[in-house]
């Protein structure tokens, strides 16, 4: 799937992930009880990315992209506070940059499990539990829920263009 497969010009799609993004700040009004943790499912990281990468450089003080790439010298490329970066690491140093951001967006979730293994974990659940709301792409979020469970996670599917609601999983 590319990302034309989902709208003819790409504006249904960005319509439906920034009011995904405003859903789930929205959510926020719940107090600490609220959702912290979005994983879109069925949306290739080629559709994701590019949305993400402009509302982060859109909304440099309020929104970070970052793309994880599992291997090489730049584990972690993306757009904070509106200027590309790269990193070796999830680390407390990108923490540091991504403190006070009220989004994060993250694609490349797949490709870095393996890679980054328990390292990833960790930084979702600091995410999770630091920044108001995150909101990654994956092909599978069941395998992500597992060691997320404990933080109030939904997972929203995108079929046929569409957002859908697909599950809430609170702790």
């Amino acid at each position: 799937m590319a990302a034309n497969d989902f709208d003819t010009d790409g504006r249904t799609l960005c319509a439906q992930l920034d009011r995904l993004v405003a859903q789930g700040l929205g959510a926020q009004g719940l107090g600490a009880q609220g959702l912290r943790l979005i994983l879109v499912e069925k949306l290739p990281d080629a559709a994701f990315a590019p949305w993400a990468r402009a509302k982060a450089a859109r909304e440099p003080d309020e929104v970070a992209w970052l793309d994880l790439l599992g291997d090489g010298p730049n584990l972690v490329t993306g757009c904070i506070v509106g200027l590309d970066v790269a990193g070796d690491d999830l680390d407390e140093a990108l923490n540091v940059v991504l403190t006070g951001r009220s989004v994060v967006l993250v694609t490349g979730l797949d490709r870095s499990r393996a890679p980054l293994g328990e390292r990833l974990f960790r930084w979702l659940d600091w995410s999770a539990t630091h920044v108001p709301l995150t909101v990654a792409n994956t092909r599978d979020a069941a395998a992500f829920l597992v060691r997320l469970r404990h933080h109030h996670v939904a997972v929203d599917q995108i079929v046929a263009g569409r957002v859908i609601q697909s599950l809430h999983r609170d702790p």
